[in-house]
């Protein structure tokens, strides 16, 4: 770096220093000392070589000595607010870029660098701003125009923030940062064949450029093409071995396509390498299985799971104190599939909140305290309802009776909706709510805004599913703070106060699997509108159906039928040998491959040929969801967890549906709806019963077309349920 009116002998080592030569030219910089003590570009300098030998107090101490000695200098500033953004000391940055630009206001290169320091602390409007007065005094400044991109993508500004980059490209095409930013925009957009090109021409610029061959690889997995995607992250991980980001990639991609002993390797390796990285110790120590091959692999990763979770606590609270770089707000995950090992995980619970809460308190301290009451005699009480799912979801169709059915003189309504999806649901909430908020650019933007609205309760329909919603779950928002069952598992969190649940899906002592207090709403809880049976279409893969055979299906994810009782469907089998069994597979297909092959390997283990009985279809649009329905014979219901929604859904068709309800809500779903339909003919004692049953229906139609008609009688009860939401109007009333 060449410093203004420098003169000899100075100058040769500001040459040394400018070819990296750091050690030579802090040496240069002494002998310059020597003789001039107070020589203020050679204290600067020298200081600027004490920070890349990472000697940050001498460097600190001869930065601000050599601004003492001239004040004036704007480049002293300029390198003081690097030296301080790269200590992640974001204020000091700022105070020391404002500096500089108070003495050259002309300089590009500070207000970029500037804007980049108000973009890391989330002020994107003011980045711009920084961003944009950059360009006018340079108006071909690639990085500026590259910088820019990023922060108006940041914003939503997606076409602006293209023809940003563009320009960047225009004006520096071999800089490879810029294509990779740009494909990373791209696959944002969809714009998969764009995308690829970009970030092709990245690693054609920078061969070893992990994060541009993390970009292919990301692009590879969204055109569907996995294997692809996990070559190329090998390849990441051969050419820079010591990247800990792309072991963390390689570690996920693994881990969809259920390879997950090889993907826990790569989450340990990655904390290896880089024992600091709060992603990759998450992932080491929570990371589970999306599909076990047996008991045996539940029974290993549950106390592994136990016991990463209190390490990562310790983590976490020994890092929060002492790392200068703050930890995330959001975690990058929930523990969405600790809950489906078939356990009650209050315990598990609690020691996970309090990872959750530590990290709130850190993000947001002035949000985790206790909120006083705010009701005024004369006021409606004002209810929020926060969640990422106020989109076509099975948490929007649950719960958005409640928000349109909510008597308006008596409560003022808001919803936030955090999620990304905004379609016809959203738009159809937004014109039943007062007060919709919608498309937050940040966390920060969610807690500022329902901050704002001064809520008296806050009602969280689902905890668990989205790693913002369990985030903002920590903070204490409103005085009251409530979560329903859109995820069955309470939260452990202190600051939900209330579970809001069905009478009729809890068991005796449900109370106790809760964190917090227990709330048994009536009959089923929720205003659940029926579904319009006439968008049903039959999917095209069916084929033709066979008189003689009873066909049954298993509506829930794959995820949710765990091998212990993967047995029960060729006992079942075995008593009515003409019968054909449904499953709806995954998006990854090696994950269902895997479970055909682990079901496949239980019906020949009775003798039974699993090709004869099994069909597993492909994830399917909701007509093609429905008409399948339509085409089935009888409902089979996971065991443990319990279909909701789509038992619902099965409902609508006169569907009967075989259940065992367990001791835990999340497993009683559908034995509350068939108790509200008055039929408990097809709810099983045990495995035994449940397997008579459901020969029973296969091999006996009269008792089929028996149970359908009192379907067909009673479904009204389940839709439409205005006493639910009367119950919820009392409960809110005397909070």
């Amino acid at each position: 770096m060449r410093m203004q009116n420098s003169p000899e002998p100075i100058q040769d080592a500001i040459n040394l220093f400018a070819g990296n030569q750091i050690d030579r030219a802090a040496r240069a910089f002494e002998a310059v000392l020597a003789t001039e003590p107070n020589h203020a570009v050679a204290l600067h300098f020298l200081g600027l070589c004490k920070h890349r030998q990472r000697q940050t107090d001498a460097a600190l101490a001869l930065l601000l000595r050599s601004i003492e000695l001239e004040p004036n200098r704007a480049a002293f500033h300029s390198n003081l607010g690097l030296f301080f953004a790269e200590l992640n000391e974001l204020d000091r940055a700022l105070d020391a870029y404002s500096k500089a630009l108070s003495r050259d206001f002309n300089s590009a290169q500070t207000h970029t660098n500037l804007g980049s320091v108000l973009q890391r602390k989330g002020q994107n409007a003011r980045a711009i701003e920084s961003f944009q007065t950059a360009l006018r005094i340079h108006p071909e400044f690639a990085q500026a125009w590259n910088n820019l991109g990023s922060a108006l993508a940041a914003e939503g500004r997606t076409q602006e923030a293209i023809d940003a980059f563009e320009n960047a490209r225009r004006i520096a095409p071999s800089i490879p940062e810029v294509h990779l930013n740009l494909g990373n925009l791209l696959l944002a957009e969809g714009q998969l064949d764009a995308a690829v090109e970009r970030f092709q021409a990245a690693v054609q610029l920078r061969p070893d450029y992990a994060d541009a061959l993390i970009g292919l690889a990301r692009a590879f997995n969204a055109r569907d093409d996995s294997a692809a995607a996990v070559a190329q992250l090998r390849q990441v991980v051969q050419r820079a071995p010591s990247n800990a980001k792309g072991f963390l990639e390689l570690g996920h991609a693994l881990r969809e396509r259920g390879q997950f002993d090889e993907a826990l390797a790569c989450f340990e390796k990655a904390a290896t390498l880089d024992p600091a990285n709060f992603y990759a110790q998450w992932n080491t120590c929570l990371a589970l299985p999306i599909l076990y091959r047996n008991a045996d692999e539940i029974q290993f990763h549950r106390p592994r799971w136990q016991k990463g979770v209190r390490k990562f606590l310790s983590f976490v609270e020994t890092h929060a104190v002492s790392r200068k770089a703050r930890l995330p707000f959001t975690a990058p995950h929930t523990n969405f599939y600790l809950h489906y090992q078939g356990f009650n995980d209050l315990a598990e619970q609690r020691t996970y909140a309090k990872v959750l809460s530590r990290l709130a308190a850190q993000a947001h301290p002035d949000w985790v305290q206790p909120r006083a009451a705010r009701r005024v005699a004369g006021r409606k009480l004002k209810v929020g309802f926060v969640s990422a799912f106020f989109c076509l979801h099975t948490v929007f169709k649950l719960f958005h009776g409640w928000i349109k059915h909510l008597n308006r003189d008596e409560f003022e309504v808001f919803c936030f909706h955090t999620g990304k999806d905004f379609d016809k649901a959203s738009m159809h909430l937004r014109d039943q709510t007062p007060h919709f908020y919608s498309q937050f650019r940040s966390p920060d933007e969610i807690i500022q805004r329902i901050g704002a609205c001064e809520l008296d309760v806050l009602i969280y329909p689902e905890i668990g599913m989205d790693p913002v919603t369990q985030s903002l779950a920590a903070l204490r928002l409103a005085p009251v703070q409530c979560m329903a069952w859109g995820h069955p598992v309470t939260s452990g969190l202190e600051t939900i106060d209330y579970f809001l649940s069905s009478d009729l899906m809890e068991g005796p002592g449900a109370g106790t699997h809760y964190s917090e207090t227990l709330v048994r709403l009536p009959n089923l809880s929720i205003s659940y509108p029926p579904p319009d049976v006439e968008v049903a279409l039959r999917p095209e893969r069916l084929g033709e159906r066979d008189p003689g055979k009873a066909y049954f299906l298993c509506l829930q994810s794959l995820f949710k039928l765990l091998p212990q009782y993967d047995d029960l469907v060729p006992k079942i089998a075995a008593q009515a040998p003409h019968s054909e069994f449904w499953f709806i597979g995954l998006d990854s297909k090696e994950l269902t491959e895997l479970f055909r092959n682990r079901l496949a390997e239980t019906f020949t283990k009775h003798g039974l040929d699993p090709n004869r009985y099994l069909r597993i279809l492909p994830k399917m649009k909701f007509g093609s969801f429905l008409g399948l329905v339509r085409e089935s014979d009888i409902i089979l219901d996971s065991i443990g967890w319990s279909g909701g929604n789509t038992t619902l859904e099965a409902i609508a068709f006169d569907k009967p549906a075989v259940t065992l309800p367990g001791e835990m809500m999340r497993s009683r779903h559908t034995a509350a709806i068939l108790k509200r339909l008055g039929i408990e003919e097809t709810v099983a004692r045990d495995l035994e019963d449940y397997v008579q049953k459901s020969a029973r229906l296969a091999l006996d139609r009269s008792w089929r077309a028996q149970i359908a008609s009192q379907i067909n009688a009673g479904k009204s009860k389940v839709y439409n349920d205005a006493e639910a939401v009367r119950g919820l109007e009392r409960f809110l009333a005397r909070t």
